[in-house]
């Protein structure tokens, strides 16, 4: 890959302008450490997004704009069939817009000193080194203190050191004027196993709009599957937005040594997106924090607690995925006031924890899942 200057660095790379990457820049700049950003993309710019999170998200992030929380979320509503069940939650959800957050990020990154080098981009690995490469075409061989890998679902930085890729799934969502039936703080979550094994959502972004969505496998028509859905509920696209998204499994590395460098993957680059919700704003976070830690001699437990979360819902998405409609019918219709208590007092970022309240509330609820098909 020769051909470039090379020269050493004592700041940590980061590989990616994402959220679990900028989030990651901010805290160590914070911290005092010197930290350089490599951003593909040539200026701040971001895909426009909605994004519905839990308030996990004000926790890792203390002082999180309030600005940037568009409008609240106070309770949920689960369809299969003929069969729903309406779910109050004690802390509300929010929705956010990801462009947002992201430049939120890169002016905290900077403003605490970090480097962001737009334009950027990653080309390989060899020897402990990186090589990068300038908007212009100049290459550079760099030896930095530590890297982070956080350039997405595809990213480049895991191929070159010949890991695992995680699973992905599409997602595709469209803008639409809110419909008469529709309650503006309450998300709506359709289970169709025929369509597609995760499911369709309508959240609200403010009182008169909102996104209607779903996730499914690689390969399947999500355009056609959603476009036919919108016209069920008599409802018209105003815009779509869509992508790929990395999911998590077991046996994905988070930190890897070689020739005396260490590699972090966050946020999409390491997987770290729930299997349940397809929803990973604050579990990439979590990642991130989780590098911050590591890098600054905490250790690995937040690492630890986050890769028990994403375990548990990786095991519940397995036994979704054999879910019939009827299955679904019956887990919602046999809910009974505990667990439905349980699932809307615990946040989807703390499920390892709440799943073992949920289980007590109603023991037979395993027993249902397993039994799914």
């Amino acid at each position: 890959m020769g051909g470039g200057r090379a020269r050493e660095e004592t700041a940590i790379a980061i590989i990616g302008a994402s959220g679990a990457g900028l989030f990651a820049a901010w805290r160590l700049a914070a911290a005092g450490r010197p930290v350089v950003v490599y951003a593909g993309q040539e200026e701040p710019r971001w895909t426009s997004r909605t994004l519905i999170v839990t308030d996990m998200l004000l926790r890792h992030w203390p002082g999180f704009p309030e600005p940037l929380l568009r409008h609240p979320i106070t309770a949920f509503e689960l369809w299969a069939g003929g069969t729903c069940l309406r779910l109050p939650l004690r802390r509300p959800d929010w929705v956010v817009e990801r462009a947002e957050i992201l430049a939120g990020l890169a002016a905290l990154a900077q403003g605490a000193g970090a480097t962001i080098r737009w334009g950027w981009r990653f080309v390989g690995w060899e020897d402990g080194a990186l090589w990068v490469r300038s908007p212009r075409g100049d290459s550079e061989r760099i030896r930095p203190a530590a890297l982070l890998a956080a350039d997405g679902v595809r990213s480049r930085v895991g191929a070159a050191w010949g890991l695992p890729p995680p699973p992905r799934v599409l997602v595709l969502q469209a803008r639409v004027r809110l419909p008469r039936w529709a309650s503006p703080e309450l998300a709506v979550v359709w289970f169709d196993p025929e369509a597609t094994p995760y499911f369709y959502w309508l959240i609200p972004e403010s009182p008169g709009e909102g996104v209607l969505g779903l996730a499914t496998e690689l390969g399947q028509p999500i355009r056609v599957l959603l476009d036919g859905f919108l016209a069920r509920l008599g409802l018209e696209p105003l815009a779509y937005q869509g992508g790929v998204v990395a999911v998590y499994r077991p046996g994905l590395p988070f930190r890897v040594e070689r020739a005396g460098l260490s590699l972090f993957r966050i946020g999409d680059a390491g997987g770290q997106v729930k299997g349940t919700t397809v929803g990973g704003t604050v579990t990439g976070l979590w990642g991130a924090a989780a590098a911050v830690a590591a890098l600054q001699g905490d250790g690995m437990g937040l690492a630890r607690r986050l890769e028990g979360e994403l375990l548990a819902h990786w095991v519940v998405r397995r036994l979704l995925h054999r879910f019939a409609l009827e299955d679904y019918e019956r887990l919602l219709w046999g809910l009974n006031r505990g667990a439905r208590g349980v699932l809307g007092s615990i946040p989807r970022d703390r499920f390892a924890v709440g799943a073992w309240r949920l289980l007590l509330a109603q023991p037979t609820l395993l027993l249902s899942a397993l039994r799914g098909r």
